[in-house]
């Protein structure tokens, strides 16, 4: 499931983690940076190229600044590659702005272990010299803040497509701060779009979870207990919200599962 996909006004290929940007006419200058450093280039049309790995979790943002001479509109196309374990997403775009100016790229993911971007400059009147830094930034490691559900590896319960259907089946996906990713816990139920987890027909260990009215009944009322575990009333408080095998693919389908407080069923509160 892809979120934010822009057609690109100038090209840029991306191969596995090594970038290489190409654009529209001569490249006056390119500068390559590792370890999440910053790069910057220079010329009548730019490339600046910055990559990096880090460990799990962090919050990783990235800024590209752009100035001309003389001060015009310029173009600016980025394209950015993030994995979260073995699931790899890109996402891409461009803007024309009045130089100079600065903007935050977005990624697929919220906590990314390892990132390209791409980007490239070009002034609208073809005139000039144009300057583009591309710059990345870290946070501490900090648990994940908001109203998302999240395990330690990044992933976050997810409704598919932000559906408002009952019996959607819920998924793992990397954590994103979507409208998909957003619950609340009231009263030992986990509520989406009006709806509830549910362990569908109480069908115990194994059984899918799914948004379903909320009835109070014990297949849709949980316990979050202090290992971190989401335990089900039903099944005599045996059974978890579990992430089987604790993947990190995405759209993984949750599942209830015999407790076991390993790190497969170990999630933050909303």
């Amino acid at each position: 499931m892809m979120r934010r996909w822009v057609a690109c006004a100038v090209a840029i290929t991306v191969v596995a983690f090594g970038v290489v940007a190409f654009g529209i006419g001569a490249s006056a200058g390119a500068a390559y940076a590792s370890a999440f450093g910053s790069c910057g280039a220079q010329g009548g049309f730019a490339t600046c190229v910055a990559s990096g790995n880090v460990m799990n979790p962090v919050t990783i943002a990235v800024t590209v600044t752009v100035t001309a001479s003389p001060d015009q509109a310029v173009t600016v196309a980025w394209n950015d590659v993030c994995a979260l374990g073995t699931s790899t997403e890109t996402t891409l775009g461009h803007f024309t702005a009045h130089a100079p100016v600065t903007r935050i790229i977005p990624h697929a993911f919220h906590q990314p272990g390892t990132c390209s971007v791409a980007a490239d400059a070009q002034l609208s009147s073809g005139k000039g010299d144009v300057t583009l830094t591309l710059a990345y930034s870290l946070s501490a490691s900090v648990p994940l803040a908001g109203p998302e559900i999240a395990d330690s590896a990044g992933m976050c319960v997810e409704d598919p497509g932000n559906s408002p259907a009952p019996r959607t089946r819920i998924e793992a996906y990397g954590c994103d701060t979507a409208a998909a990713q957003q619950w609340s816990f009231t009263s030992g139920t986990l509520v989406h779009n009006g709806l509830c987890l549910n362990d569908k027909g109480s069908g115990g260990s194994g059984s899918p979870v799914v948004l379903y009215p909320c009835t109070g009944l014990p297949n849709a009322l949980w316990t979050h207990n202090t290992a971190g575990e989401y335990v089900l009333q039903a099944g005599g408080g045996t059974l978890c919200l579990t992430d089987p095998g604790n993947s990190t693919t995405n759209a993984t389908k949750l599942e209830v599962a015999t407790c076991t407080a390993t790190p497969a069923q170990l999630w933050t509160l909303p």
